[in-house]
């Protein structure tokens, strides 16, 4: 509106209006426990751990709630040799504490595979152990 009343478009504050009203819209979906869950993903390490937690925390204090976690790479009982073995006695120590520290999130534990997920083989692999793990109600 100029100073004598006379109203004039700007396209520039219709667009910021238009953004601003979307940032709405996207924060109310955020927000909404019914439409958005927020999942962390994270290895069995010290490092993920901490930061992991103190995510789930900060998120906590802005009434975001985070309902599930994925450990990932966890390593297989089957596999074998003295490194394999280490690394598995070293693993267990954090997901202890991965159970103990997000004990009031889902959590859901993915293998370490033998390679990437690069095929779609592999990828429906993955949902499988998802999926098995995930009750939908």
């Amino acid at each position: 509106m100029m100073n004598d009343g006379e109203i004039v478009e700007d396209p520039l504050y219709d667009k910021l209006n238009e953004r601003k009203n979307r940032f709405k819209r996207v924060r109310e979906i955020l927000l909404d426990g019914t439409q958005t869950q927020y999942v962390f993903v994270l290895n069995a390490e010290r490092l993920p751990i901490l930061e992991t937690s103190k995510a789930i925390d900060t998120l906590h204090q802005h009434g975001i709630h985070v309902n599930s976690i994925v450990v990932n790479k966890v390593i297989p009982d089957e596999a074998d040799g003295r490194f394999m073995e280490q690394r598995r006695a070293n693993e267990r120590v954090y997901l202890d504490e991965i159970k103990d520290e997000f004990k009031n999130q889902r959590q859901i534990f993915l293998p370490l595979l033998e390679h990437d997920i690069s095929s779609l083989a592999t990828l429906e692999l993955i949902s499988g152990l998802l999926g098995k793990q995930i009750d939908y109600n």
